[in-house]
């Protein structure tokens, strides 16, 4: 059985490496991380939400999340996030929805699953400067993680940027779902999708 099933989210976040210097910490990563988690599946969608979040909790909560003092502020945690590698945040929470549900790569093979691709706009991303973050995603439908998300150029206002998006996307994991099953629409009839699956799959 994988050491990883059953473990909690914040030994999966204690495994993001750190981005700023040891000189200066007030908080440890895994803490304002576990907090930024936290808000975020109760409904926060902005940073000061996020701080709002963490500043209304009890203090049992503040320490079981690993914090010794008063949760940061929204520029705080934003500076954090925004220095993180987005791809470390993704694979751990990857790897702790897979613990959940129960998976061990160590297992026999599951059987075919079927993925969506789904695009969406992130919420308050827009600044009134840069267009807002268009998210494009690949989701498991079984389980319902999202095994792959990238963000797409300019704001995805072209539909072309989106379609050279995912090929990039799917690029990234071809190997991997050689058998599951992933509808696409009739943008996908190109002969750029063909040849990255005939270059990435056969």
């Amino acid at each position: 059985m994988d050491e990883s099933l059953g473990r909690s989210l914040l030994s999966f976040l204690a495994e993001i490496p750190d981005p700023r210097s040891r000189h200066g910490r007030r908080h440890p990563l895994r803490a304002i991380l576990g907090l930024v988690c936290c808000a975020i599946m109760c409904g926060a969608r902005s940073y000061a939400a996020i701080a709002q979040w963490g500043h209304d909790q009890d203090i049992a909560l503040i320490h079981r999340l690993g914090f010794t003092r008063k949760p940061p502020t929204t520029g705080g945690i934003r500076k954090v996030l925004l220095a993180l590698a987005p791809g470390a945040l993704e694979d751990a929470l990857t790897r702790w929805a897979a613990s959940l549900l129960g998976q061990d790569p160590a297992a026999e093979p599951a059987p075919p699953e079927a993925f969506a691709r789904d695009g969406k706009t992130a919420r308050g991303s827009f600044d009134g400067l840069e267009k807002a973050v268009h998210l494009l995603s690949l989701v498991a439908h079984r389980s319902g993680l999202t095994l792959a998300q990238t963000a797409v150029a300019h704001g995805g206002a072209d539909k072309t940027n989106e379609q050279k998006t995912a090929l990039r996307l799917l690029a990234d994991i071809a190997l991997e779902i050689r058998t599951n099953v992933v509808p696409l629409d009739n943008i996908w009839s190109g002969s750029a999708f063909r040849n990255m699956l005939s270059d990435r799959v056969f």
